[in-house]
């Protein structure tokens, strides 16, 4: 059993709160890539997305002052590989009263 739950890809609806760690972005480009340090299984991982315009400006005002991000979405993470997200909701955590 223990085999196959380190072989498994994890993949479900998930919410992450973390900070936006990473920017990728090229001037043409529709869409940026985000990494998002957040706790996944108990450990501190990158998590990959990416973001549409609106979403993605977000990111970068988040990234620059420092304010946690809240992001719903499908998560993927395969054993020992990149988790990634298909966002479905991403902005600023709401908790935090900002």
């Amino acid at each position: 059993m223990s085999d196959q739950l380190k072989t498994s890809i994890y993949s479900r609806e998930h919410v992450i709160y973390g900070l936006v760690t990473d920017l990728r972005r090229h001037p043409d480009d529709e869409t940026g890539k985000v990494g998002v340090q957040a706790l996944l299984q108990r450990r501190s991982r990158t998590i990959w997305m990416d973001l549409p315009d609106a979403d993605y400006h977000t990111a970068v005002h988040c990234h620059d002052t420092g304010t946690a991000v809240r992001v719903r979405g499908v998560l993927t993470s395969p054993p020992g590989g990149t988790a990634t997200m298909m966002v479905v909701d991403f902005g600023p955590d709401p908790s935090l009263g900002q």
